[in-house]
């Protein structure tokens, strides 16, 4: 309770002490953003490959 009563008193220690965490977690986000996008793009890159694939192949198999 005093702990949490220091940190009501001054709000700048805990605004020191998750700046370091938010820091650290704001840059590993952004990282892994970048990197979903990736992977992101490459698995819709490779369901269009197969998307048209399938349709060629239907179509031919059907006429």
């Amino acid at each position: 309770m005093r702990f949490f009563k220091i940190f009501l008193f001054h709000p700048n220690s805990l605004a020191q002490l998750i700046n370091p965490f938010y820091k650290i977690f704001s840059y590993k986000a952004r990282f892994f953003l970048k990197f979903g996008q990736f992977i992101t793009f490459i698995v819709m890159r490779i369901a269009g490959e197969l998307i048209f694939i399938c349709s060629t192949y239907l179509n031919k198999f059907i006429s």
